[in-house]
This record gives C-alpha cells, structure tokens and sequence, in this order.
C-alpha cells in the first residue's frame, strides 16, 4: 500500500481520567494531533449479550507510523464519528500503523475511586484499574 491511499484526515485524542474531588471522576478526552488515514469497514456481527442484541461495526483504520505511537488508550474521530480502538498492529519495516476499532464512545463510562483504585462501570461489567 502506498501513502497516496491515505486520504481521510483524521484527529487522534488521548483517554484520561478526570477526579472530581469527591471520590469519583469521569474520562476525558485531551486532542493530541490530526493524521492522515484510510479507513475501510470489516466484517460486522451481531450477538446477544443477556436479553439485549447488540451490532458492531468494526473498522481497519490504517495510518502512517512514526510520528505518534498510537495505542488502545487513544479516541479516533472522523467526519463527527468516534471510534474506540481495540487493537493496534505495527508492520516490521515500521512505515504503517493498523489499528482494529469499532464506532463508539469509552467516554461513556463511569467509575468511581474505591482504596485508591479506579472501579469501572460499563455494559454491566466491573473493572478494576490499578
């Protein structure tokens, strides 16, 4: 692939957890840098989780390695969209950056302190972050 298939533009935002001084905080989102892209739907699917039916709608979002080291932890938006990041792959002659996401807010959860760890509260899962 060459870099003239890169012709999405789109901006790269770091996660962060916000305290709210009372035990219990939010995540923010801080913007980091725009990239060029190129964007291409996968394969949806559908599954039942409990009595709901839930879609996905994954994306392979290609970008150009080297000028920021993108991770999980990051938020992709393009044309309005946001997409959460849930793999990210680098290629061995590091030119290209491919990162598996799917359309979604992870601002949307919620968490509160509990002995100095965080407790995340999302789609009715726990999770704790040291």
């Amino acid at each position: 692939m060459g870099v003239n298939q890169l012709r999405n533009r789109v901006k790269i935002y770091e996660i962060g957890y916000v305290s709210d001084g009372m035990g219990g905080g939010s995540k923010a989102s801080s913007y980091i840098l725009d990239m060029w892209a190129r964007i291409e739907r996968n394969d949806g699917s559908r599954f039942q989780e409990g009595d709901m039916l839930t879609t996905t709608k994954p994306v392979i979002i290609t970008l150009r390695a080297g000028v920021y080291q993108i991770t999980t932890n990051n938020l992709i938006r393009f044309n309005g969209r946001e997409f959460t990041i849930s793999s990210v792959t680098y290629d061995e002659r590091n030119r290209f950056t491919t990162c598996v996401a799917s359309e979604g807010n992870i601002l949307e959860e919620y968490y509160v302190t509990f002995d100095g760890d965080y407790v995340t509260f999302n789609n009715n899962k726990i999770t704790f972050i040291r």
